[in-house]
């Protein structure tokens, strides 16, 4: 008896999407698709989605790249330990606040937003810095 035909690529990516496969995966074949279906498009999307959009404007980022989100510190403040706090972005240094939003861009590729979420833990925050977080006003 014959074997049964290998499953068509659509059928594979349909299946894979129901079952949890990895996102990086299901974007690999559809590269695949889209360079059998002739859409450069679908292809240059995935491509953009598995390596990120380092070298891409805030403004060109697609609107699923861009989270919101909330603002919060930990600081010792004194004898005062602060930890989880809300700020809003009024809240910051006047010259801040046009580079600090509640709004998040992710600019790394598929694989790098997936080992954020993974490496959070069950239930648990993805937690990243504020750009620049590293400076402090004197």
């Amino acid at each position: 008896m014959p074997d049964p035909p290998a499953p068509s690529l659509l059928t594979e990516i349909e299946r894979d999407l129901l079952d949890n496969v990895s996102v990086a995966n299901v974007l690999r074949k559809l590269i695949l698709l889209g360079g059998r279906a002739g859409s450069a498009e679908l292809r240059d999307w995935a491509a953009q989605e598995l390596r990120g959009y380092a070298d891409v404007h805030v403004d060109d980022l697609p609107a699923y790249r861009k989270i919101p989100a909330i603002i919060q510190m930990d600081a010792v403040v004194g004898p005062h330990q602060v930890s989880h706090q809300t700020v809003g972005p009024h809240e910051l240094p006047e010259e801040a606040r046009e580079h600090i939003t509640n709004q998040v861009p992710f600019y790394q590729g598929i694989g790098e937003i997936q080992a954020m979420i993974d490496g959070s833990g069950e239930g648990k925050t993805v937690r990243i810095s504020l750009p620049g977080s590293a400076y402090s006003r004197t």
